[in-house]
């Protein structure tokens, strides 16, 4: 790399953020679960469980 080409180099900062649909405690898995399975490809995000 020449000296010239360095200084062109910028740093590039990706933030990459998940939407959520849901969050369950642990205790209540199954019922994530059943919602996983029933949204098939309607619900929009992540279903996370919280311990």
């Amino acid at each position: 790399m020449t000296e010239n080409t360095a200084t062109a180099v910028t740093e590039v900062v990706l933030v990459l953020t998940a939407k959520i649909a849901a969050r369950f405690p642990l205790a209540e898995a199954a019922a994530a679960l059943e919602l996983s399975e029933s949204s098939g490809r309607t619900a929009v995000g992540k279903i996370i469980l919280v311990p």
